[in-house]
């Protein structure tokens, strides 16, 4: 997967891109000039396995590419941060180590990471080599199809999906 250079103040788009206008991009309150680069949709193809049919059919229309730091920025930007207390019922007054803070980063946001796979270090009957515990990990995982991570589970929020992609057995 080729990713294209960007530079400062600039935002990578595919040719198909639907979010530009005059060569320009706006996302919130910042505008970019417009870089078009076909690898674009090669990176979208990539991602689109791991999104819901309703994201992954426009991805290519939408994918934008930035700088890293301007994506440091969006990233402290739109981060949504809620600092909550809790009151003691009877004194009506903050209980000691009743404040915190909770972040929540936009729905829409897809994380990836690298899941390396080895055979087992320990002797395990069921598990003897790197594609049994592939395939257990791909069994276990893909047996729901949401997990919720971390707390708020009443109001709605760690709601995530996860999909295995890319590399099986070294090819």
């Amino acid at each position: 997967m080729n990713v294209p250079e960007i530079k400062e103040a600039e935002a990578v788009v595919s040719p198909d891109s639907i979010l530009c206008v005059d060569d320009k991009v706006v996302l919130g309150e910042y505008t970019f000039n417009v870089k078009h680069d076909a690898s674009l949709g090669d990176i979208a193809k990539n991602f689109s396995p791991a999104l819901p049919p309703s994201l992954a059919d426009d991805l290519v229309k939408r994918i934008v590419l930035l700088p890293d730091d301007t994506m440091r920025d969006f990233t402290r930007l739109f981060t949504e941060v809620i600092t909550r207390i809790r009151i003691n019922k009877e004194t009506k007054t903050v209980n000691t180590g009743g404040l915190w803070t909770e972040e929540y980063i936009p729905p829409e946001t897809l994380f990836y990471s690298v899941v390396l796979i080895h055979a087992p270090y320990a002797k395990d009957e069921e598990l003897e080599n790197e594609e049994e515990v592939r395939n257990f990990l791909e069994e276990r995982i893909s047996s729901r199809t949401f997990y919720r991570l971390g707390g708020n589970e009443t109001v709605g929020k760690g709601i995530v999906r996860i999909t295995f992609q890319g590399v099986k057995n070294g090819n």
